[in-house]
C-alpha cells in the first residue's frame, strides 16, 4: 500500500515560499568583458543547447511513486539527502501523488525494482548508483523509470529516463561562456585524477569545437607545489625580481585570455590569490559549481572575488542553505528536489523547467540536459549574474 510519506517539507508549508527565488547581482561585472558576439540567439551557449537534440515527451502516470535510494550503508548521506530534496519538492506541490521509499542498499537492485512494482509503483525514481543503472537499463522495464545517473546509451530505451548532476555538461557550457565573451586561449587548472581530467577533456573538445585553443594545463594533487606550478604556467617573472633598464617584456605570458578552474573552494581561495600575485588578476576565471560550498563566508570568499561559476538557483537561497550542513548535501538536496519536479512533469519539459539545478531539458536520448545560471563572487559574496 503506498502511503504519503510525513517526512520533512513542513517548514515548506509554513513558511509558504518559493525556496528558489533569488535576487540578480546588482552592479557592474568585475571584469571588462568582451561583448557577446551576436545575438542572443546566436551565441555558442545557445547553439550547445540546440544540439542536444530536445524533445518533448508524452505525460506519464506518476500517481504512485515508487523512490529507490540507499537511505542506509556507505552511500546513506547522499541518499539521505536527495530524497529529503524529493520530498520537499513533494510537498510544496500537493498533487494528489503517492511516495513509497525503497532503500537499495545491499539489495538487488532488480529485486527491488520488482518488489515496488508489485505493490503499485506506476512510476519509478532511482536507482542512484551506475551500476544499479546500467543493470536496470539492461532489464525489461514495465512502467517509466528516471535513473538518478547517467550511463552511456547508444539509443533512447522506451520509459527509460536519465538524470544525473553533470561536471562535464558545465564544463562544455562554461568554454561556450568563454567564447562568446570572446576569449580563444585557454589555462585549465584541474585535479589530476580521472574526474578532474574527464571535466577538462569536456571543456577542451568543446572549447577547440569553437575555434579555441587550451594553450597550458596545470593538474593538481594536495601535494602540488601551487606557487611555483602557477608562477610556471603563467610564464610569470617573480614580483622580487629586480627589472633591468630598459627591459619591456611583459609581467607574464600573453598567449592567454581566459582561465579555466575546477577546484574545490578551499583550493580555489590558495589558486586565485597566486593567480593575482603572478600577475594575471586581469584573466576572466570561469568554474564548475564545485567552486562554491553553499556558505555566506565574506571575509574568506574575497579571495574568489571576480570568478564567474556555474550556479545551482538553490545554492543562493538562505532558506535552502539553512536545511543543508556543506555543498554535497545541498547540492543533492536540490538534485532530489529537481527529481520529483522532472519526474512529475516529464511532459512539459519540451519548453524547460525552471529547477533548482538549472534549466532542465529532456534530450532525445531520453536524458536531461541541465542548462547552467551563471554567478559571480563580488565583495566575498556570490550573486546570479
Amino acid at each position: 500500500m503506498f502511503k504519503k510519506l510525513p517526512i520533512l517539507g513542513l517548514f515548506l508549508i509554513l513558511c509558504g515560499c518559493n525556496l528558489f527565488a533569488f535576487e540578480p547581482e546588482p552592479g557592474q561585472p568585475h571584469h571588462d568583458t568582451p561583448s557577446m558576439q551576436g545575438s542572443s540567439q546566436n551565441t555558442a551557449s545557445e547553439a550547445l543547447k540546440s544540439q542536444q537534440s530536445l524533445v518533448s515527451s508524452t505525460s506519464v502516470d506518476a500517481s504512485r511513486i515508487a523512490l529507490l535510494l540507499p537511505t542506509t550503508g556507505a552511500a546513506a548521506s547522499s541518499g539521505q539527502a536527495i530524497r529529503n530534496g524529493f520530498m520537499a519538492a513533494y510537498y510544496e506541490h500537493p498533487s494528489g501523488h503517492s511516495v513509497k521509499l525503497y532503500d537499495t542498499n545491499g539489495q538487488d537492485v532488480l529485486t527491488v525494482y520488482t518488489q515496488a512494482l508489485a505493490e503499485g509503483a506506476t512510476l519509478v525514481v532511482g536507482p542512484l548508483t551506475k551500476p544499479e543503472v546500467e543493470k536496470l537499463k539492461e532489464s525489461s522495464l514495465n512502467v517509466p523509470t528516471l535513473a538518478l545517473n547517467n550511463v552511456p546509451t547508444s539509443s533512447a530505451k522506451t520509459d527509460f529516463y536519465q538524470f544525473a548532476l553533470s561536471p562535464t555538461d558545465e564544463a562544455q557550457q562554461a568554454a561556450a561562456r568563454a567564447h562568446d565573451h570572446g576569449y580563444h586561449s585557454a589555462l585549465v587548472i584541474a585535479p589530476a585524477n580521472a574526474w578532474g581530467q574527464n571535466i577538462v577533456n569536456a571543456f577542451a573538445k568543446q572549447f577547440t569545437d569553437l575555434g579555441g585553443q587550451v594553450r597550458e594545463s596545470l593538474a593538481y594533487t594536495d601535494k602540488t607545489p601551487l606557487q611555483a606550478n602557477i608562477q610556471n604556467a603563467l610564464q610569470a617573472r617573480a614580483p622580487s625580481q629586480k627589472i633591468k633598464p630598459g627591459d619591456t617584456s611583459p609581467d607574464r605570458r600573453q598567449d592567454i585570455d581566459v582561465i579555466f578552474l575546477v577546484a574545490n573552494t578551499d583550493k580555489a581561495r590558495q589558486i586565485k590569490p597566486l593567480l593575482n600575485f603572478y600577475y594575471a588578476n586581469d584573466l576572466p576565471v570561469y568554474a564548475t559549481s564545485i567552486i562554491y560550498d553553499g556558505v555566506s563566508d565574506v571575509l574568506d570568499n574575497q579571495d574568489l572575488n571576480g570568478i564567474e561559476f556555474c550556479a545551482l538557483p538553490g545554492y543562493l537561497n538562505p532558506a535552502l542553505r539553512s536545511q543543508n550542513a556543506n555543498a554535497t548535501t545541498l547540492s543533492l538536496y536540490a538534485f532530489g528536489y529537481d527529481a520529483y519536479s522532472v519526474a512529475t512533469d516529464l511532459g512539459q519539459l519540451g519548453n524547460g523547467l525552471s529547477g533548482a539545478t538549472g534549466k532542465l531539458y529532456l534530450k532525445s536520448n531520453q536524458q536531461i540536459y541541465r542548462q547552467v545560471v551563471w554567478a559571480r563572487f563580488r565583495n566575498g559574496q556570490a550573486s546570479l549574474i
